[in-house]
């Protein structure tokens, strides 16, 4: 209200304070807030789920959390760029393991362990009143390639898919569980994947996020506006002023 008074609802100009972003995010957590605390709350409980929204406020009210979050946004197009060069190697990589393991993820769901060993492919499975399931993660098609990849660039668990990959069978046949030496091509395949879908991609995400933070920080300051001389000169005279004289003992 006391805002609402010094700059005016709405029709007051451009500082009017429904005319300010920060300020209708504001407007809008008090209404849930009161809405929250009336007799309205008790019949809809999903109005006491917007509570949540008033750490918000605290962006608000603080500069650099101000700059982190319209740097966030202002890194969307680059970031949107990166996810379709990213999803480019993914489907290359996702090409290439569904040509080799379609319809080759297939587990034994056996109701009888002591015959585990005996089960080798999907016929035998069956006839041992088992069940022929196929893994959650499969390449199976390009959709489903593509979320194992997702996965695996997450570095949770991409071990045990590469070890599927690298002791795979023919299909109806379940994994080679005697060979000892798994196919190394296969191993180096995902090894090469993690460096690309991990490392570098998620370097670039973080770069393009600090990037702009910094080139919006440089706004707030005016320092965009400078030369790279200039800010020389002005890094130099925050040095000098921030050195404080030696003490030189007789």
């Amino acid at each position: 209200m006391m805002k609402s008074i010094t700059f005016g609802f709405i029709i007051n100009g451009k500082s009017s304070y429904l005319r300010q972003a920060w300020n209708i995010l504001d407007f809008t957590i008090i209404i849930f807030s009161i809405m929250s605390v009336g007799p309205l709350s008790d019949n809809l409980k999903t109005i006491k789920i917007f509570r949540v929204l008033r750490t918000l406020r605290i962006i608000s009210r603080n500069v650099e959390l101000k700059v982190a979050v319209r740097a966030l946004f202002h890194a969307l197009p680059n970031i949107g760029n990166i996810t379709i060069i990213m999803l480019l190697f993914f489907l290359i990589f996702g090409v290439i393991a569904v040509s080799y393991f379609k319809g080759k993820f297939f587990v034994c769901d056996s109701p009888n362990p002591e015959l585990a060993d005996e089960i080798l492919s999907k016929w035998d499975c069956l006839s041992a009143g088992g069940n022929w399931l196929n893994s959650f993660y499969n390449f199976d098609n390009v959709l489903i390639a593509l979320l194992s990849l997702f996965v695996i660039s997450t570095a949770a668990g991409w071990s045990d898919l590469m070890m599927m990959c690298a002791t795979a069978n023919d299909i109806d046949y379940l994994a080679d569980k005697s060979q000892q030496d798994p196919n190394p091509i296969w191993i180096f395949f995902f090894i090469l994947f993690t460096i690309v879908g991990s490392f570098f991609f998620l370097n670039l995400f973080v770069g393009v996020v600090i990037s702009t933070f910094h080139s919006e920080h440089d706004k707030l300051g005016g320092n965009n506006l400078l030369t790279e001389k200039q800010k020389e000169y002005i890094d130099l005279r925050l040095l000098v002023l921030r050195s404080s004289p030696i003490r030189k003992l007789k």
